[in-house]
């Protein structure tokens, strides 16, 4: 089974109407709803986290738990925070940064970002990466681009908020950089069940210039339809045995997790 997870409804509204023999599962004892069903032959399971990494990784951690997905798909939206990216952009995140509860500001009784007893930080299998690229060309995407992800648990409006200088983390890591709030629990979670994970972010604002609800939403659904018709690209791959998925043996606790 393929997990494809959304942080609303707007950013799985094109997969919804792809997904054929829909059945709607009540999960949790009604906490949320499950969307099983099919895309291209492959058995598919679609929920939404809302905005929140502690949500985000509930879901997720129960549905890998529940349906054993050989693989999980992440569609969120997020702020660029360096000036390669603008709004519209669809970042396929191949490096996941992690920040806990309260880590925006240095704490000297802890290392910074650090998710007790977790790597801080995740990559993606560069197989991957690339597999998901060459679908989004297919499908003639042109706005795509490859780069990392911060994600916290809790909001920022201006750089100022972070306690890391974005300059010289863009420059180690030779990447473009977006901000958001519900990959890093969906990544703790597949992480833990060494579950590969796609993480796609729509940039849908710029910091210390965000656009109006209105326009954010604007783009996160002119982006949902971009980013649905490259997962059903994906999928037919997949499909079609077109590629592979290795599951890691480092993806454990106080590792390097890798996807």
């Amino acid at each position: 089974m393929i997990l494809i997870l959304g942080n609303s409804s707007d950013s799985l509204i094109y997969l919804k109407n792809m997904l054929r023999y829909s059945e709607e599962k009540e999960e949790l004892s009604g906490t949320f709803v499950s969307h099983l069903g099919k895309i291209y032959g492959q058995d598919v399971c679609l929920a939404e986290t809302g905005y929140s990494s502690y949500r985000s990784e509930l879901i997720a951690s129960f549905l890998i738990h529940k349906y054993s997905p050989y693989i999980a798909i992440y569609i969120g939206d997020g702020v660029q925070l360096t000036p390669g990216l603008a709004g519209g952009d669809i970042l396929m995140a191949d490096y996941l940064q992690i920040i806990d509860v309260d880590q925006l500001h240095k704490d000297p009784s802890s290392r910074l970002y650090e998710v007790p007893g977790f790597q801080p930080y995740f990559t993606v299998s560069d197989t991957l990466v690339k597999q998901f690229n060459d679908c989004s060309a297919h499908v003639g995407v042109i706005n795509g681009r490859i780069g990392a992800c911060i994600s916290a648990n809790q909001a920022i409006s201006s750089l100022k908020d972070l306690s890391f200088d974005v300059n010289a983390f863009e420059a180690a890591h030779h990447s473009e950089l977006v901000f958001e709030g519900e990959a890093g629990g969906v990544g703790l979670a597949c992480a833990f069940y060494q579950v590969p994970l796609l993480p796609i972010i729509a940039i849908s604002s710029k910091i210390d210039n965000e656009n109006s609800i209105l326009e954010r939403k604007r783009i996160i659904l002119k982006d949902a339809v971009d980013i649905g018709k490259t997962v059903v690209s994906f999928i037919v791959a997949i499909s079609n045995d077109e590629t592979t998925f290795i599951r890691s043996d480092e993806a454990a606790p106080n590792k390097k997790m890798k996807f």
